[in-house]
């Protein structure tokens, strides 16, 4: 057995490549990040309400899980110009609290847990500068999202559970870029435009988790997409401009969409014999195998929509992206090894994974509210068990970017980028 887990781990160290999925941001539960799979096959605990909520159905007890990660991100871009530009990405912060409960009772009732997950999925904080080249497509970038997630998992029998989680998302956005405004004495590096508003949604979270033979389970999860209106009246408009056409811009009002795309997930999962004491899912040694399908190409352009024409906006006015991007795949593999069994008083569980993603823009484009590049990916973990009913969990990640070229039609903007980021989290799991 040990020379197996050896083995999957090296092949894992050495084999794998990432590609950046855009503003979404891997930390919803330090156990599974450790293994750097999507986990829709692996009951590790209640932080499986946002990666199957079925999979809570084979899980026994009442379980809450807390978990911070922090995402230290470098983004480099090269402007055909030569000129650099060193992104100013504010430290993210990636957070998930789960807890689910077992009803009492005979026949079906005891069956079914309910559960609740909050979570924050997506977020961006860009600061590309008020004088770079590319002031007048973007100068500083903002997006943040939280969901509610409700959970009701079932266990149909031995075999099938079943779960559902409704969502309800709130979140907002905010972007500045520069004007192309000329006066006499001044510039136009000193005239900007920034909106900022906040919406709300609603989605779903559903799960299948089946046990077809012993030790091998297949998850199925789907995410929709979610859709945060701002409304007319709710935004912000914050205009810097020459005194001459303030009042065109103080009686403007906008309205936008921000569009999260929907997500699918299978994962197979083999679990290993393990000791009596140890056969709770969440405690045994695994391989674990994902692939997943994120819908961007769903989604329409995103744009703002001004209520009347401004002056000076110049190719703002169509802030067009998400109309360049297709769907992207992601191919997990990870694995968990249960290295010290809780039979001597305490336990230690050991993980390790990687990643590839296929990066939803397509070769030679740029999203610069939301930029891609090829990474290469290694995941790491642990969990200690001090009691049976208490685990403090730790996980860390590298991704090492390729250099990427970008050469788009958009206001005739070419060059290069890169990035390289650091994600390390700690979490706790109890059980009640």
């Amino acid at each position: 057995m040990l020379r197996v887990i050896t083995t999957f781990f090296l092949v894992l160290l050495t084999n794998c490549t990432l590609l950046a999925t855009g503003s979404q941001k891997n930390g919803q539960g330090a156990k599974e990040m450790g293994i750097g799979a999507e986990s829709a096959s692996s009951a590790l605990g209640a932080s499986s309400l946002f990666y199957n909520p079925a999979a809570t159905s084979f899980l026994g007890g009442t379980q809450l899980n807390l978990s911070f990660h922090a995402i230290d991100q470098q983004l480099r871009l090269r402007h055909r110009s030569g000129e650099v530009n060193e992104v100013g990405v504010g430290l993210g912060v990636a957070y998930g609290g789960y807890g689910f409960m077992s009803l009492k009772g005979k026949d079906g009732l005891g069956r079914l847990k309910l559960g609740f997950a909050v979570y924050n999925p997506h977020q961006a904080d860009l600061d590309y500068g008020d004088d770079w080249v590319g002031r007048y497509l973007v100068q500083r970038f903002r997006l943040w999202t939280r969901y509610y997630q409700p959970t009701m998992s079932y266990r149909v029998n031995e075999r099938i559970g079943l779960g559902f989680g409704l969502i309800y998302t709130t979140g907002g956005v905010e972007s500045k870029w520069a004007l192309p405004i000329t006066t006499s004495d001044v510039g136009d590096e000193n005239y900007s435009l920034g909106v900022k508003g906040n919406g709300n949604g609603f989605g779903f979270n559903l799960g299948c988790y089946m046990e077809p033979l012993d030790h091998f389970v297949i998850g199925i999860n789907y995410r929709s997409r979610t859709r945060l209106k701002v409304w007319e009246g709710d935004g912000e408009i914050m205009a810097d401009v020459p005194s001459s056409i303030t009042a065109v811009y103080d009686t403007v009002e906008f309205n936008s969409l921000i569009r999260i795309p929907d997500v699918i997930n299978v994962g197979f999962t083999y679990y290993f014999n393990q000791l009596q004491e140890e056969i709770a899912l969440e405690r045994r040694s695994f391989i674990s195998f994902s692939i997943s399908r994120t819908g961007w190409e769903q989604l329409e352009d995103w744009r703002f929509d001004f209520t009347e024409g401004l002056p000076n906006m110049g190719s703002r006015m169509e802030y067009k992206r998400r109309d360049l991007v297709t769907d992207n795949f992601t191919i997990g593999l990870g694995g968990q090894w249960n290295a010290v069994p809780l039979k001597r008083g305490w336990g230690l569980l050991l993980r390790g994974g990687v990643q590839r993603i296929n990066s939803p823009a397509p070769t030679h484009t740029i999203m610069l509210e939301s930029p891609d590049v090829n990474q290469t990916l290694v995941n790491g973990g642990l969990s200690f068990y001090p009691t049976p009913a208490l685990s403090i969990d730790l996980s860390a990640n590298y991704a090492m970017g390729k250099e990427r070229i970008f050469d788009t039609e958009f206001e005739n903007f070419s060059g290069t980028y890169n990035s390289n980021a650091l994600t390390v989290g700690v979490g706790i799991s109890v059980k009640l």
